[in-house]
C-alpha cells in the first residue's frame, strides 16, 4: 500500500474578496475530485484572498499508480483558470516508512 500527498501552493490574482477566492477554489477542488477520484482540500491561507494550500491525497496498491496520477493533477492544476501555481510537493508513504 502506497499514500500520495500533493501539496499546491496557488495564487489567484483574479480575487478581490474570500468570496471570489472561494469561488474558484471550489471549482478547482470539485473538479480534482470529480476527475481523479482522489480526496482534496483547502488546508492553509482559508483567510487570505489570493492565496491557497490544497492537498491532494490518494492510496493505491501501486506506487507508481498514485505518482503518475498527482503528477497528472499537477500538470492540469497548472493550466486550471484563475490561479497560478506557485510550489508543489509530492510526497509518498508506505508501511514500511513506520517508525
Amino acid at each position: 500500500m502506497v499514500v500520495g500527498l500533493l501539496e499546491m501552493e496557488l495564487h489567484l490574482p483574479g480575487a478581490t474578496s474570500i468570496k471570489d477566492k472561494r469561488k474558484v477554489i471550489k471549482s478547482i477542488t470539485g473538479q480534482i475530485t470529480s476527475r481523479f477520484k482522489v480526496s482534496v482540500s483547502e488546508v492553509e491561507f482559508q483567510d487570505l484572498w489570493q492565496r491557497s494550500l490544497i492537498a491532494v491525497s490518494m492510496v493505491s496498491a501501486e506506487g507508481g499508480q498514485v505518482q503518475k496520477v498527482l503528477n497528472h493533477i499537477l500538470r492540469w492544476t497548472e493550466g486550471a483558470n484563475g490561479a497560478e501555481l506557485i510550489r508543489s510537493e509530492i510526497h509518498m508513504f508506505s508501511p514500511e516508512d513506520r517508525v
